[in-house]
């Protein structure tokens, strides 16, 4: 028969070995979860102090242009402003004057000197950028490259124009180094993170790593923020370093809980079998209790650090802030405790709304939803709010608990967008609408034709019952056709917010369907290099890659027709390149102007009449491919006109 001291001691280990498993998986989820968010904090910092000394520094190249602009092109006063200009800026090694790309004039010139003299429009290394900069009539930022005189640098290039005739550069350089060491990103390292800067390249295309660690941890997560450089983006990647609990580490942390339960259990049962050791033991236990206590305690304090969290009494008078919260809201634990959440309380919502959550959270249920609430500043803010009951041992409600997460970034990104959404669904619609047009003339058309033909002769009794059924046939597929075409609209307009595994070609194949009879209409060729007769399986929202698809041809079929071009013509091809698949279409109106490349994407960015465009279908496209789709679209001038290419990624 099985003593009661072994049931117990059992149920005990077991009882201890499943605490001991929530208390580590609750402590490792904390401290994933606040790495991540010091890393996300970490990272927009740097990023903005480097945005920011970048833009100061290259604001030098802009001023010592207008001086030269306004001297007329005389140089000779150029030492002293270059010397005054460097003293209020800091960051920029030297100051250089180059009339007609010819480098004349640095200051300071000590350890410059292989510079003067320099022709950028000779270098073969230089002059591609050069040129562009004379072009552009902007300020440009070319490197990182190697220097003449030795080194790693970036260069602020403005050109000069006077009385519109060009008069040459005037140029700020930037070493890399100083650059990087006026900003302390370098003290990252002091925090555990590496760091490293990257560009797309604008030869090779490819992302390129120019400035920190190549060497990052591939099993770590990436922090990465985008940084707007005068014509280019620039990214900031960085990692943590720093002690993580790794699988190796948590494994053995269940081996010990699970061997110090037994353990437990095998004292417990010792002393339900030893009373004269029970005091011995009872001591060991409270040790144990005690450490364990202590580690809670530390997750607690982790917690009230980086966990939006309150908790209040009964009648809601606030007992409890986290650390989180008060700097949230900019109030003390003083300023709060023995307070009412009134004190935060914005006044755009009702006493019933109130009233209500009261009710929910009084009868013991869980209420969560979005709040605006109002810091002590008087700025308001956003928070996602869950409210819980807590009870006592008896079971008798003795306050709440609220746990919340700060979303006024979101609310403030959702209630901007609402007018862009709106906009760009008009646009659609209206395209769609005169798409639908275009897809039901011609059988309408027929339709009407056959019709009236039926009835004219019928009326005259020429007509037999052969040709009758024969006529009333073609009827028949012209309204069957109709029914296709309805139902690859309805397919196309349908919302679907999951995404699918589906056939890449057939998505194609619906875009072209709605579109085929407008570019018809319009004598437009549409070149078709896809072989259907593969299949590429691909991971989409039905309905996106159509939409998008359908604002690139109608983007090329207004740009076709409004310049007038002979033989009008637009090409589709697919294929493959190491893990991505591409789509490209290319027209052959002539190309985008070179000044507005870098901003067809951007949102109400158009050169159509308004009439024709809004701005939003590219931007829409973009959001679509590279947010929801996980994928990139760019667009790159051929001999013949634009060609958009669209990348996702291969299953």
């Amino acid at each position: 028969m099985i003593k009661k001291e072994r049931i117990i001691s059992l149920i005990v280990t077991i009882i201890l070995i499943y605490i001991s498993h929530k208390l580590i998986e609750s402590n490792n989820y904390n401290i994933e979860s606040s790495i991540d968010n010091l890393s996300t904090e970490v990272l927009n910092s740097q990023a903005n102090v480097l945005e920011r000394t970048i833009f100061r520094n290259t604001k030098s190249a802009t001023i010592l242009g207008e001086h030269i602009k306004i001297v007329n092109g005389n140089m000779s006063s150029f030492d002293t402003f270059a010397k005054m200009l460097l003293s209020e800026l800091k960051g920029v090694s030297n100051l250089q004057l180059a009339p007609d790309a010819v480098v004349k004039k640095i200051y300071p010139l000590e350890g410059n000197e292989k510079a003067i003299g320099h022709d950028l429009f000779k270098d073969d290394a230089r002059k591609k950028e050069a040129f562009l900069t004379r072009k552009s009539h902007k300020l440009t930022l070319a490197g990182p490259f190697t220097l003449i005189q030795g080194g790693v640098g970036i260069i602020a290039r403005k050109p000069i124009y006077i009385n519109d005739k060009f008069w040459g550069f005037a140029s700020a350089l930037i070493i890399l180094d100083d650059l990087i060491k006026n900003t302390n990103i370098n003290q990252l390292k002091e925090k555990n993170y590496i760091f490293r800067l990257k560009r797309v390249h604008p030869d090779t295309e490819k992302m390129d790593i120019f400035y920190g660690n190549k060497n990052f941890y591939s099993e770590q997560k990436i922090y990465t923020k985008s940084l707007k450089v005068p014509n280019g983006t620039w990214y900031l990647d960085i990692q943590y370093t720093g002690t993580y609990l790794s699988n190796s580490l948590v494994f053995i942390l269940y081996f010990v809980s699970i061997l110090i339960s037994f353990l437990l259990g095998y004292l417990l049962f010792i002393i339900l079998n030893r009373p004269r050791e029970l005091e011995k033991l009872n001591d060991l236990l409270e040790k144990k209790v005690q450490e364990q206590t202590k580690k809670i305690q530390n997750n607690l304090d982790l917690i009230g650090t980086y966990v939006l969290y309150s908790r209040t009494d009964s009648e809601g008078i606030i007992t409890e802030v986290s650390e989180a919260f008060c700097k949230l809201t900019g109030y003390s634990k003083d300023e709060l405790i023995g307070k009412t959440h009134n004190i935060l309380k914005e006044t755009n919502y009702s006493n019933q709304f109130y009233e209500n959550m009261w009710n929910t959270i009084k009868s013991g249920k869980i209420w969560a939803g979005e709040l605006k609430n109002k810091a002590k500043s008087g700025h308001s803010f956003w928070v996602y709010s869950m409210i819980s009951p807590e009870y006592d041992e008896n079971n008798s409600l003795v306050g709440f608990i609220a746990i919340r997460q700060d979303i006024t970034a979101k609310k403030t990104f959702e209630e901007n967008q609402v007018d862009y959404f709106q906009n760009a669904k008009m646009v659609a619609m209206g395209e769609m609408i005169g798409n639908i047009a275009h897809q039901w003339r011609q059988p309408l058309s027929a339709i009407s034709t056959l019709a009236s033909g039926l009835i004219f002769e019928k009326k005259a009794n020429i007509i037999d019952d052969e040709n009758l059924y024969k006529k009333l046939g073609n009827i028949v597929e012209y309204t069957l056709h109709l029914s296709k075409t309805i139902d690859t609209f309805r397919d196309f307009l349908r919302v679907r917010k999951s995404v699918e595994k589906t056939n890449l070609e057939d998505r194609i194949i619906a875009a072209k369907m709605i579109i085929d009879a407008t570019l018809k209409e319009k004598s437009i060729d549409l070149i078709d290099n896809i072989d259907y007769e593969k299949t590429t399986k691909v991971n989409l929202i039905i309905g996106q890659l159509e939409q998008v698809l359908l604002n690139i041809f109608n983007n090329a079929k207004d740009a076709l027709l409004e310049k007038e071009t002979i033989n009008p013509w637009i090409k589709l091809e697919l294929y493959s390149i190491d893990d991505r698949i591409i789509i490209a279409v290319e027209d052959n109106a002539g190309g985008i102007p070179e000044k507005n490349m870098p901003h067809i994407f951007e949102p109400y960015f158009t050169t159509k009449h308004q009439t024709l465009g809004t701005g939003l279908g590219l931007n829409m496209s973009y959001r679509i491919i590279n947010e929801s789709l996980k994928g990139n679209i760019y667009a790159k001038n051929t001999k013949n006109g634009a060609k958009f290419f669209i990348e996702l990624p291969m299953m």
